[in-house]
């Protein structure tokens, strides 16, 4: 592959549990900042769950009118959408690009999901609208107006990883310009939490002890990210 046709990151963005971007998310990591405390949105020692995640806070402040989405539509969508919005276009302006670069273009969406405790809701209380997971993809591209290809892979731990594979490929055979690989991963309900401890995967405590002998599993922490793949070629940073 001749070097021009490299397939580089050119963009990145993310949120990440007490930080808002991926600066703050690297200073915490380097500082050694304990990310995890105590989360309300479900009951303390709720069936010897803990409650001790790694939470995104703020969930409630976006700019609909700048995205071109009406506030009541706004006020439903899942938080999960309205983040992704946002980190994917914090993550084309690092890139060098704006929305009227990627409108219309050969732009693809590869959106990596484990899984969704908003649409797992929903359909426990049999309502049907716009928050199911198969409408992200939908969302995505209608606020950035894209027309391009947009898939969602939900592989487990892998998914992101699937992404990444499939958006390069598309890229290196000319099927698309740019690609746009996002990931999100929230946790709304002790749901999932519940069947992971079940399985032995979470800890009791709330705390991550890699590779001490005394470590009872994971701790559930949460993120939403972005980054834009293109070839070297037509990168602008």
């Amino acid at each position: 592959m001749d070097v021009n046709d490299s397939i580089v990151i050119t963009g990145i963005s993310g949120r990440f549990a007490a930080a808002d971007s991926v600066d703050e998310f690297e200073r915490c990591l380097y500082e050694g900042v304990n990310l995890v405390s105590e989360s309300d949105r479900w009951p303390k020692d709720f069936f010897g769950l803990s409650n001790q995640i790694a939470f995104i806070k703020d969930l409630s402040k976006f700019d609909a009118q700048f995205f071109g989405i009406n506030d009541n539509d706004a006020e439903l969508l899942d938080p999960q959408i309205r983040i992704l919005i946002e980190v994917i276009f914090e993550s084309i302006c690092d890139a060098g690009e704006s929305r009227d670069s990627v409108k219309g273009s050969k732009t693809g969406i590869y959106f990596a999901s484990f899984y969704n405790e908003i649409d797992r809701n929903l359909r426990a209380e049999d309502i049907d609208y716009f928050n199911l997971r198969q409408t992200f993809l939908g969302w995505l591209s209608y606020a950035f107006d894209i027309t391009g290809p947009c898939y969602m892979y939900e592989t487990a731990c892998s998914s992101s990883c699937t992404a990444i594979v499939e958006a390069f490929n598309a890229l290196k055979h000319g099927l698309i310009n740019y690609a746009i690989i996002t990931t999100s991963n929230m946790n709304f309900s002790p749901s999932y939490g519940l069947i992971f401890q079940k399985l032995g995967l979470v800890s009791a405590d709330g705390k991550c002890r890699f590779l001490d002998a005394n470590a009872s599993g994971y701790v559930k922490s949460e993120a939403v990210t972005s980054f834009i793949l293109q070839k070297q070629s037509t990168a602008k940073r």
